[in-house]
């Protein structure tokens, strides 16, 4: 998925609490308040229940939820697939 983004000229970051650094793409897990600043997506590709999904759903600018953890969220700028 990184690799398709970044072939389409986006710039990713990415959050995950159990992967600290992806050194084969040049990247580090980013803390999630900090990558919602300036984001324009969030995907959520891994259901860990150890990220505030809630925070993620109401702070993004959008997001696209591969999961369907964020189900019960209010948060009108939620994509489910």
């Amino acid at each position: 998925i990184i690799e398709l983004l970044r072939a389409q000229g986006a710039e990713v970051r990415y959050h995950d609490p159990h992967v600290p650094q992806l050194p084969e793409l040049n990247l580090r897990s980013t803390p999630l308040e900090e990558l919602l600043d300036g984001s324009d997506l969030a995907l959520i590709v891994t259901a860990h229940p150890t990220v505030d999904h809630e925070l993620l759903a109401t702070r993004a600018r959008m997001v696209l939820d591969l999961r369907g953890i964020t189900r019960g969220s209010p948060a009108g700028r939620v994509v489910r697939l």
